[in-house]
């Protein structure tokens, strides 16, 4: 979509420079396709922050989660298996 924009601006500057009324015509054309396209192009970079951020979030909870897994099988070798259950237990979503 980046491409097609960029194609559609330099064509744009190009057709500038003349003066008929095709040109006229053709950059009213490309203006309009280039509202839709910024616009859809917006769109899509919003969803992919949103997702970016979603994966973000599932990393730390992994994270968080092999952290406690740790935490217990360490308690279960220390023998404290009060607090190894309450860590299993706790790791449980």
């Amino acid at each position: 979509m980046r491409e097609r924009i960029k194609q559609l601006e330099i064509e744009e500057q190009a057709l500038k420079k003349e003066k008929d009324k095709a040109s006229k015509e053709r950059i009213d054309k490309i203006k309009a396709d280039l509202s839709d396209l910024k616009e859809k192009s917006s769109v899509n970079e919003a969803a992919l922050g949103a997702g970016e951020r979603s994966y973000q979030r599932y990393k730390e909870l992994k994270e968080e989660i092999e952290k406690t897994r740790l935490s217990a099988d360490q308690a279960e070798r220390d023998a404290d298996l009060a607090k190894a259950a309450e860590l299993r237990l706790r790791q449980t979503p």
